[in-house]
């Protein structure tokens, strides 16, 4: 692959730190620099009021429309996998790529699991190609990650965006994650591609307008990093419910557990120009500051969905403007593995229009890792 995939939970903080400025002038090197170009005020990206209950109203009928199309496909409730309800939607014609698309950052990776829904796929070739195989693919240069190819499809598109989209890399959604090893496909398990396409048919629209299943998590402050022990042991509970995977349950006998970042901050240390954890928790802050814009979440916690896998509504990507995202894609086109691609792993769903609190995983969980740590 053209990019290194890596996990880093981040902690939410309750605290505000210093402006922008302040924090460019305390970090001056040109890695950190780059970071805050194109910073704007924190109010220029938010969607009017009027505007943004257009967006949830919108999403909200998306939701009636694709259940009609559920049950005309179905008729009944078979016990069918997610996946076997979408071949058969699939078979049948009711699902078209202006409501469900798959956007696919592909660089060398095998494509083939992808024939089962190639009728919603668009692929972005960072290699250059503008096939593979039989598979159309649009050709990119290798270059920001897979952001890059996230947000140009969303920039080129932002007039004309399915429903409902999933972003993801392009190899095999398989189960777990090893550092350096693409035979795990970053899937929590017990899910399936299938369930992301299908989550507002299946299991009503999401109230934010999106479905993260946060893999990792990351405090801001002090860069302490915790991975969920099913997706890091390949756990799989029978108990999963697709609806409330988007964070552990304890129901399920899945739980934070600590995960030092090691030679991962080494390596961003250098991607980022800092020399130490206490200057790049600075830098990662005057990125939120200046790309997010949004208060610090409780703690300084982050959670995201180690891989960059996720699923968003029109609706959603709306509730910021275009230049909000034409700014994030001129970050990424400066060099193959940038600072603000890693950065960008941590911060989706913080990104992508805006988060919503239900949306985020309780503390509870954090705080109950660091207790059984501290034992």
């Amino acid at each position: 692959m053209a990019y290194t995939t890596f996990c880093i939970p981040l902690p939410r903080i309750l605290i505000l730190f210093a402006a922008v400025p302040t924090l460019t002038a305390h970090l001056a090197k040109p890695a950190l620099s780059s970071l805050l170009q194109g910073q704007a005020s924190a109010l220029d990206y938010r969607a009017g009021g009027e505007e943004a209950i257009h967006h949830r109203e919108h999403a909200v009928s998306m939701r009636g429309t694709v259940e009609q199309k559920y049950r005309l496909a179905d008729g009944s409730d078979l016990g069918l996998t997610s996946g076997q309800r979408l071949d058969r939607m699939l078979s049948k014609g009711l699902i078209s790529r202006q409501e469900i698309e798959v956007v696919l950052a592909y660089y060398d990776e095998d494509v083939s699991w992808t024939s089962r829904v190639a009728s919603l796929v668009t692929v972005y070739c960072q290699s250059g190609e503008t096939s593979i195989g039989n598979i159309p693919c649009i050709p990119l240069p290798n270059v920001g990650r897979e952001g890059h190819v996230y947000m140009t499809h969303i920039v080129n598109n932002y007039d004309n965006l399915a429903e409902w989209t999933v972003f993801s890399q392009a190899q095999e959604p398989t189960a777990g994650y090893r550092s350096n090893n693409d035979s795990y496909g970053h899937m929590l398990p017990g899910l399936d591609m299938a369930d992301y396409l299908l989550m507002p048919m299946l299991h009503g629209f999401p109230s934010g307008g999106s479905y993260f299943v946060n893999t990792g998590a990351i405090n801001m402050t002090n860069l302490d990093h915790y991975m969920r022990s099913s997706y890091l042991n390949l756990a799989r509970s029978s108990q999963l419910r697709v609806e409330e995977a988007h964070c552990p349950q304890e129901k399920w006998g899945d739980s934070w557990i600590p995960h030092p970042l090691g030679g991962v901050q080494e390596m961003l240390n250098r991607k980022c120009g800092v020399d130490s954890a206490e200057e790049l928790s600075q830098a990662l802050r005057a990125y939120w500051d200046s790309h997010v814009q949004l208060p610090v979440p409780p703690e300084g916690m982050l959670f995201f969905a180690q891989g960059a896998r996720f699923a968003v509504s029109r609706s959603r990507i709306r509730e910021r403007p275009k230049q909000h995202y034409e700014k994030l894609l001129a970050l990424l086109s400066l060099e193959i593995s940038p600072c603000a691609g890693f950065f960008n792993e941590w911060l989706w769903h913080y990104l992508i229009g805006i988060p919503r609190p239900e949306d985020t995983c309780p503390l509870e969980g954090i705080r109950s890792a660091q207790a059984n740590a501290s034992l």
